[in-house]
């Protein structure tokens, strides 16, 4: 590896002795090797912190952060920007892994298009990972400037090209990071929301990639599937947030559209999950209405009630 890396991948890590290795095998054998790794040990009490160490005995290109308790992975993905020596940024969860050619793909499209950053393909991977599932799939290498990679994050209109607002698929000039200030929230659920709204915002030029994967692990037992009140305040927290942060920079006017579309897509993210997760009508209702209450502290209701689709969620109230 020269002197300087080229990429920092920071992984946060808590309690998942059971994937930890297989993420870190996957970053440690890229087809691109000018890459610092930076673990970041966000508390765990399980034994991730014996496989790390063992692994990291016989590479050099390791920083490996060990914190006393746990502060979220938003917090922790902050402590390895702050620590990151690479022109470019990427992350992995400690449960995902990589496709061996990711990080090459992904830097190679962005010096090639000039582009602030590039967006891979997902691949959800549930439980058997013999039978994963394209989430994301770009046929052609795409290049979209201004405001266009925002508004497929947004789903601003109805388009063929989509963006997650997952941070993982991604690789970022640490510029672009550093130069406006972007960081995770501290949220423990929803934080990729801000962080790709933001990044996306200021991404003047953002390339697709293709024929190269992020496979994202989803596990049963994961907090994200957890739709309980306190997940539904984690989403709006983030988006009370980034509507603070777009009005402090004198920003919101210009992306009122965009954010509104925004909050939109996260309501519906939030209706489809607890759709699939929760069964009971009765509990149903009761989220759904809180989420209705929660939301219009983001948006007035007269244009939630405008945004809603009615016929959705006729059935609920049906005698």
């Amino acid at each position: 590896m020269e002197n300087k890396p080229k990429i920092s991948v920071i992984i946060p890590v808590y309690n998942t002795e059971e994937y930890v290795e297989r993420c870190l095998e996957t970053v440690l054998n890229q087809s691109y090797n000018n890459i610092e790794i930076i673990i970041v040990n966000d508390g765990s009490n399980d034994l991730s912190h014996n496989i790390i160490s063992k692994i990291i005995q016989n590479h050099q290109n390791i920083n490996y952060i060990q914190l006393e308790h746990n502060i979220g992975v938003g917090n922790a993905r902050n402590c390895g920007i702050q620590n990151a020596h690479g022109e470019y940024i990427g992350f992995v969860d400690s449960d995902d892994w990589v496709d061996s050619s990711f990080y090459e793909q992904l830097l190679n499209s962005i010096l090639s298009y000039n582009a602030d950053m590039a967006v891979a393909g997902i691949r959800t991977e549930i439980e058997d990972v013999s039978h994963p599932r394209n989430r994301y799939t770009y046929p052609k290498p795409s290049v979209l400037q201004g405001k266009f990679a925002l508004h497929a994050l947004v789903n601003m209109y109805n388009s063929d090209i989509k963006i997650t607002p997952i941070v993982n698929n991604k690789l970022y000039k640490k510029s672009l990071i550093r130069d406006n200030h972007i960081l995770f929230d501290k949220s423990r659920r929803a934080q990729d929301n801000y962080f790709s709204f933001m990044a996306l915002m200021y991404s003047s030029r953002t390339v697709l990639v293709n024929n190269t994967f992020y496979h994202y692990y989803q596990r049963p037992s994961s907090i994200t599937h957890d739709v309980s009140n306190g997940y539904i305040d984690d989403y709006i927290y983030v988006l009370t947030d980034l509507k603070q942060t777009l009005e402090n920079r004198k920003m919101f006017d210009e992306y009122s559209q965009e954010f509104t579309a925004f909050v939109m897509r996260c309501f519906n993210a939030m209706i489809n999950n607890l759709f699939s997760q929760e069964q009971d009508s009765r509990t149903q209702k009761k989220r759904i209405i809180y989420i209705l209450k929660k939301m219009s502290d983001v948006l007035p209701w007269s244009i939630l009630i405008e945004k809603i689709d009615i016929e959705r969620f006729r059935r609920f109230w049906e005698p």
